[in-house]
């Protein structure tokens, strides 16, 4: 008995304890981009010592950012999708998306980025609800999510509206 009121104390400290202060982030530095023939950058990771991009309105180009006279010049990588997989989205929800790629572009409506040890690079699709793996040969293939992956989450008040989908993705470096 005495041992779990110890245990329950010490978690009932612990809850009071002040948060740590964390120290804000600082810009480092701004760089205009150049040559991502597609624009609209919406995603960035550092892979290694390369730094890749991927843009929302760009279905089949990488980029790589090299940085030259106060800029990133941005270099394509074309890769070639393969059909996504059914999105398990709402009828009215890829209506949406669909009609929005009609004006703007980007169809999979790429939006966030993410590599691993082994030089794969990870898209993941706002408008499909999907992740497209992209080998360091080019080659591309969608990954198989969890079946309950779009369910769960509008269950917890995600992926309800237009342009609310997801927009970033981690991957464990290793693997």
């Amino acid at each position: 008995m005495r041992r779990l009121l110890l245990a329950l104390g010490l978690l009932a400290g612990g809850a009071h304890a002040e948060p740590a202060a964390l120290e804000e982030l600082q810009l480092q530095a701004e760089y205009p981009v150049s040559e991502m023939t597609g624009g609209n950058l919406s995603g960035l990771a550092q892979c290694g010592e390369a730094l890749w991009a991927v843009s929302d309105r760009d279905d089949a180009t990488l980029y790589q950012l090299h940085r030259e006279d106060g800029l990133l010049r941005a270099e394509g990588e074309p890769f070639v999708a393969p059909e996504p997989p059914d999105s398990a989205l709402p009828w009215g929800l890829r209506m949406r998306n669909w009609a929005a790629s009609l004006v703007r572009g980007g169809k999979l409506d790429f939006e966030g980025l993410s590599c691993d040890a082994q030089g794969n690079r990870y898209l993941v699709s706002e408008t499909r609800a999907a992740v497209l793996q992209v080998a360091p040969s080019g080659s591309a293939q969608w990954l198989n999510l969890p079946s309950g992956l779009v369910r769960q989450a509008r269950a917890s008040g995600m992926l309800l509206h237009f342009n609310q989908g997801f927009e970033g993705i981690a991957v464990d470096p290793s693997g």
